[in-house]
């Protein structure tokens, strides 16, 4: 028995196994998960059979080498909409960030790989004969920060020319939390069809759960 190299293995309640180039995930138990880890490592073969079958047309096991294993086709795949996530870096500090927004920033996006996001979907829009694409922007970080906002009106821009040349219908929209210069926030309101405003309520809850930490 082999074990998908691409495997991801998330622990919860239970435990959950995704396997991203298959476009497959599965739940097991803790039980079924230590059977089939003891299974793996040469130990005895406790796992259910009706979960085996599960694991084998999930393509997290099999009873072939993987490189002999066709992978799943997205060929089909083509999305009309994109949402670019321009950095990790930010303006607040949220108590409680998911992303961990303005720590371990790495590199910003450039406007290269934005452009072929848009590229992408554009693309696809014309050979699925869709009528609509929507190019989004969300964190990671704050999309608007100051450090990454001529990245977001390039991308804008390049998106709002092409558009017009096929003709398509278009959206764009973000997620922001707030806080932006009223010169920004001017741009902002000319250029998006909507904003999803992040916040946490009256003023003291605000500013001790989303300390500000950097500029504009």
């Amino acid at each position: 028995m082999f074990v998908n190299p691409e495997l991801f293995v998330i622990k919860d309640e239970n435990y959950i196994l995704y396997v991203p180039l298959q476009g497959k995930i599965l739940e097991i138990s803790e039980g079924a998960f230590f059977a089939l880890k003891q299974s793996l490592n040469g130990g005895p073969d406790k796992i259910d059979p009706k979960v085996r079958k599960k694991l084998l047309d999930s393509f997290i096991i099999s009873e072939t080498p993987f490189s002999e294993v066709s992978f799943c086709n997205f060929t089909d795949y083509k999305p009309t909409s994109v949402t670019i996530l321009p950095t990790f870096d930010c303006n607040l500090r949220c108590s409680y960030c998911y992303a961990e927004g303005g720590k371990n920033v790495g590199k910003n996006m450039s406007f290269d790989i934005a452009k072929s996001a848009i590229n992408f979907i554009l693309k696809n829009a014309k050979e699925s004969g869709e009528k609509r694409v929507k190019l989004s922007f969300h964190g990671g970080g704050e999309p608007f920060y100051y450090k990454t906002f001529q990245l977001v009106k390039e991308s804008v821009k390049y998106f709002q020319d092409e558009v017009k040349k096929t003709g398509l219908e278009s959206r764009i929209t973000s997620a922001t939390n707030g806080v932006i210069s009223p010169k920004r926030l001017d741009w902002i309101l000319e250029n998006f069809d909507s904003l999803n405003i992040s916040l946490d309520g009256y003023q003291e809850l605000q500013n001790n759960q989303r300390p500000i930490r950097g500029g504009w």
